[in-house]
């Protein structure tokens, strides 16, 4: 994940992006200390926060918003992620929204995809990574190419961390929709699997902090 230079940017302007980012208060903390050398506390971070106006279970943004928000998500890429993913994009886009409210919103616009990502399961092959950038898996997603688009990825092993995407020609340039793709997948959380041997988290922060999750 690309970070912002400490030096161009004061330690309220680095709060925000991360917060916008959506990232929990302690994860922030993280960043500031570890990417920027800046320590805070976690009062010293709330009352920043605080002044800021950014909160995350005050302030609730109308629900007609939300669902607003989310008509049009789902118009586009929407469709293929799940409510975790969509809350995200909610927090990405300033709406001060709960889980389970876009959950239960998404119960009723997209009761079908909410049933397909219920039932959909996949078996995972097992593998150990010693830390980040000791493995990194390379693929392609070739089901544009009829529409004259090939996308190629690298994700780091450990920590899930998109290390880079591309796609071949195409008459448009799709780099900034790759570009929110990433910044999407690396900041979201991966929960715990029972089959799993690879550390539960963000890849952002697997990958920048692996000390974290003792790597």
């Amino acid at each position: 994940m690309s970070t912002p230079e400490s030096k161009n940017q004061s330690t309220i302007e680095l709060a925000t992006l991360y917060f916008s980012m959506g990232f929990q208060q302690k994860e922030i903390i993280q960043f500031l200390k570890v990417l920027h050398g800046k320590v805070l506390s976690p009062r010293t971070l709330k009352r920043m926060l605080s002044h800021a106006r950014l909160f995350r279970r005050k302030n609730y943004t109308k629900i007609e918003d939300v669902v607003n928000f989310i008509e049009g998500e789902l118009s586009k890429s929407g469709q293929l992620h799940g409510y975790k993913w969509m809350h995200l994009r909610c927090l990405q886009n300033n709406l001060v929204v709960t889980q389970y409210v876009v959950r239960d919103i998404l119960k009723l616009l997209d009761p079908e995809g909410v049933e397909f990502h219920r039932k959909k399961r996949l078996r995972r092959r097992q593998y150990r990574s010693e830390g980040p950038n000791y493995l990194w898996h390379v693929d392609s997603y070739d089901k544009l190419k009829p529409y004259g688009i090939c996308i190629n990825g690298c994700i780091d092993g450990f920590s899930r961390h998109i290390i880079w995407l591309k796609a071949g020609f195409t008459t448009s340039d799709p780099k900034d929709d790759l570009d929110q793709i990433s910044l999407e997948w690396n900041v979201h959380r991966i929960r715990k699997t029972r089959n799993a041997i690879a550390p539960a988290g963000r890849p952002a922060i697997m990958y920048e902090m692996p000390s974290v999750y003792g790597a």
